[in-house]
């Protein structure tokens, strides 16, 4: 089974991260995939957008592959693109994470990797990465904190909260 599926409709290249059994969590051989599919989109003149997704309805992306988190650091993207395959490529056209499900520690950091997030009313977001003490590896806190501000940013990583797509999020006014 391939772990990312690609399609091209028209002008517009779409990624499904492809291990719903493992909420769509990115291994090595998926960062290699999605580091490669990257690439050919930006080099593809006649692709203008890339949408990325997740199969099935639990999960955009969970993340790493905690299971085989030592061939994360080791695949052919690391130096190139980051650990997860994506974070250091910058293809100079739209892309857009279309978000369906869990959206977690590197899924999230994905999603905040494209230009524009569009979610499912089943969507949660979170950096549940940070109850274990993993930080963000592919530029998530920057990027993170450019989307929906410092302070709510701060708030997120700390709270370790899950954060519904179809309930705002309450927040506390103090930060006390």
């Amino acid at each position: 089974m391939l772990k990312l599926l690609v399609e091209h409709r028209g002008p517009v290249t779409l990624l499904t991260l492809n291990r719903p059994e493992a909420h769509n969590s990115v291994d090595g051989e998926l960062a290699v995939a999605l580091g490669e599919a990257i690439e050919t989109f930006a080099a593809d003149n006649a692709a203008r957008v890339l949408v990325l997704t997740g199969a099935g309805e639990l999960a955009f992306c969970a993340g790493a592959n905690l299971k085989g988190i030592d061939d994360l650091g080791k695949h052919a993207y690391v130096d190139r693109a980051g650990p997860m395959g994506f974070a250091r490529l910058a293809p100079n056209k739209p892309t857009i994470a279309a978000v369906n499900g869990y959206c977690f520690a590197g899924g999230m950091e994905l999603a905040c990797w494209c230009d524009f997030r569009i979610a499912s009313e089943n969507a949660e977001f979170g950096a549940l990465n940070r109850r274990w003490g993993v930080p963000f590896t592919d530029g998530g806190t920057q990027r993170f904190s450019r989307i929906i501000g410092q302070g709510n940013a701060l708030w997120a990583g700390a709270a370790h909260r899950r954060v519904s797509a179809g309930k705002p999020a309450r927040r506390p006014s103090g930060d006390a």
